[in-house]
């Protein structure tokens, strides 16, 4: 038998319960990233939000989940839709060359224009047809012993 969800009748329960700061846990309710709603009480001038421990936890869960981020209605990082951030690309690489391919090395790439991308809020959001070339060059050795940081002569 399944064990009966628990509710939380006000934020600064949810935040103790979750171990973060009631702001935190209101910011996530507006964001909508964890579900939640208000029901006065009787006695009460206000009401008050409830929220069960299935969602908190949901959200818990995935609260630094960037496969899961979604702006204006659709997700940010969507591999079937062709974008996908520079971790996963990374990750994505790493398995393609069959060797270790660093975030810091694409974000350097990204710096010095050899990646395309594009930013949504502090995102970068990379499209697969870039980097399908990106691992064309590095495939082909272009980059190899190139763009590498070197100090600066003065």
């Amino acid at each position: 038998m399944e064990e009966e969800d628990i509710l939380f009748n006000s934020l600064a329960e949810a935040a103790q319960y979750a171990k973060m700061k009631r702001m935190a846990v209101l910011r996530a309710i507006r964001f909508k990233k964890l579900k939640a709603y208000k029901k006065a009480f009787p006695g009460s001038s206000q009401p008050h939000w409830i929220i069960s421990k299935k969602d908190l936890d949901a959200y818990r869960a995935n609260k630094y989940n960037r496969e899961e981020i979604v702006m204006d209605g659709e997700r940010v990082f969507d591999l079937d839709k062709g974008t996908c951030s520079v971790h996963q690309a990374a990750k994505i690489l790493s398995k393609l060359l069959d060797r270790p391919y660093t975030k810091s090395r694409l974000y350097y790439f990204l710096r010095i224009g050899v990646l395309k991308a594009h930013k949504k809020g502090i995102m970068w959001v990379l499209l697969e047809s870039d980097l399908e070339e990106l691992f064309q060059k590095e495939k082909a050795g272009l980059l190899a012993g190139k763009y590498v940081f070197e100090k600066k002569a003065g």
